[in-house]
């Protein structure tokens, strides 16, 4: 009997021992379970702070595409992938920044050849009227410490007529001072400067290729077949037209510049205005005393004078809705606006270059912005095509950004709208459709015309195909193209 109770205390002891230690290994499995949500916490921290980062370093590439390329890439990338496309971008860009450093070393050379040729026949040219050398010197220091005059561009007289067209509005000669307008301004520093009396008035003349320097010859005829990229036969032809060097004077394009120039300047650089009705608009605000039709074609001919003189850029877009010209600040404008008093503060940017940087092409954005003007004429409310404000995140992880997100005026319901030119793999297509699949059941698909139409229609077709029993029966994409968005015409595809 006594060994029989000592059996039972030694069981109750061992008993006691274990359910100490399960209570043990329970603290320990809770402790290592909140350890690993603290550290399933911070790794996605971690992850989500590394992927922001990537990205903000990748935000050029995000404008790409929407729907493929390398957006896609990235937004759909895990955290080793990412950094090693973000590491392969970084030193990609550090490459081309090189390329570009040592292009713009190698023009500077060039530009510095064209300036010591054109000095070399500005002296001979004062020696010839008989100058004398002091004030030959005197002439030619004065030019070569304007830094305003730069060589921008060489070009024959098929570079120019290339650029011809029959438009009213389309860039005709290049209006850069050629050599007869630099031989004119080199007339006026010596009628400055004081000569001698029988001494001879300088001739403007025009210099071809056989009156240039040997060498500067070779040098320009060189940089033109590097430029341009001719073929052989069209360079043989080019030999024998004349060649011309460009300059330009800021000063001299700043003190000629009109009013109604300055207004053109501040109504892109301050304003933000790239269209010519937006900017007539806006300056019809200041000149009210001048009737529509007259200022009109006052703006119009200010318009294709900053053109000619490089100032603006011009750019012909077409979204099918309709056709029209936008206009940019160019290099040479954004400098005048710089070093002019008359222009106050840095420009910003213009509505041409704000939507090609959010859509990728001037044609994807100026269509978006179209397609956004006909859903508010057909009462569509909260229009939004902002791509930073469009930016969705789906349940799975993923990005999809609509060109245009608006409410419906019968439903109520938000709807998302994709604008397409229709140059996208059917990969592409298929997982921009699954994006739209995952937030509705309508997708709205826009394009500039009816071949297109009929393009993305297939494109819909092997979607749904790929999609198969996936695809809930009830969805609906309907497309439509922007002459009949304005009927608020679309055709269904089912």
């Amino acid at each position: 009997m006594l060994f029989g109770r000592n059996e039972n205390r030694i069981e109750d002891i061992e008993k006691k021992q274990l359910e100490f230690e399960i209570t043990q290994l329970r603290a320990q499995m809770e402790g290592l379970k909140q350890f690993a949500i603290n550290s399933e916490t911070k790794n996605k921290q971690t992850e989500k702070a590394i992927t922001s980062f990537c990205r903000s370093l990748l935000q050029k590439e995000f404008a790409l595409s929407q729907i493929g390329g390398s957006e896609e890439n990235v937004l759909n990338m895990n955290i080793p992938d990412l950094l090693n496309f973000t590491a392969k971008k970084i030193l990609e860009q550090k490459s081309t920044q090189d390329d570009m450093i040592l292009k713009t070393m190698n023009i500077s050379e060039e530009k510095e050849k064209i300036i010591d040729g054109l000095q070399k026949q500005l002296t001979q040219i004062l020696q010839n009227e008989g100058i004398s050398k002091e004030e030959i010197t005197k002439i030619v220091s004065n030019n070569k410490d304007k830094d305003e005059q730069k060589v921008e561009k060489i070009e024959t007289e098929e570079n120019k007529s290339d650029k011809k067209t029959s438009n009213q509005e389309d860039i005709i000669d290049n209006p850069l001072i050629d050599i007869k307008a630099e031989n004119k301004l080199i007339t006026d520093n010596i009628e400055k400067s004081p000569k001698k009396e029988d001494t001879p008035s300088v001739k403007v003349i025009e210099i071809k290729d056989e009156d240039l320097v040997s060498d500067n010859k070779k040098n320009l005829k060189n940089n033109m077949r590097k430029r341009n990229n001719r073929s052989d036969n069209i360079n043989n032809k080019q030999e024998n037209k004349e060649v011309k060097a460009h300059i330009i004077d800021l000063n001299k394009t700043i003190d000629n510049l009109a009013e109604i120039h300055w207004d053109i300047l501040n109504s892109i650089g301050k304003e933000g205005l790239s269209e010519k009705a937006d900017i007539s608009k806006f300056l019809s605000q200041k000149y009210t005393e001048i009737e529509k039709n007259s200022l009109d074609q006052k703006i119009e001919s200010a318009l294709n004078e900053m053109v000619r003189l490089l100032i603006i850029n011009r750019e012909k877009v077409s979204t099918g809705r309709r056709t029209f010209f936008v206009y940019s600040l160019s290099d040479t404008g954004k400098r005048i606006c710089k070093e002019s008093d008359k222009f106050d503060g840095e420009p910003i940017l213009c509505e041409k270059e704000l939507l090609v940087k959010e859509h990728s092409s001037i044609m994807h954005g100026y269509g978006i912005k179209d397609c956004a003007s006909v859903l508010e004429e057909l009462g569509f409310k909260d229009i939004c095509y902002d791509s930073r404000q469009n930016k969705i995140e789906l349940s799975n992880g993923d990005i999809y950004i609509p060109d245009i997100v608006a409410r419906n005026p019968k439903t109520g319901e938000k709807e998302y709208f994709e604008y397409e030119l229709v140059h996208h793999k059917q990969t592409d297509f298929n997982r921009k459709c699954n994006k739209m699949y995952s937030l509705t059941n309508s997708l709205h698909f826009i394009v500039p015309d009816v071949k297109l139409r009929e393009k993305i229609m297939t494109q819909v077709d092997t979607w749904r195909y790929d999609m198969g029993n996936k695809l809930n029966e009830n969805v609906v994409v309907y497309v439509t193209t922007t002459r009949n968005l304005q009927k608020d015409k679309w055709a269904e595809n089912k």
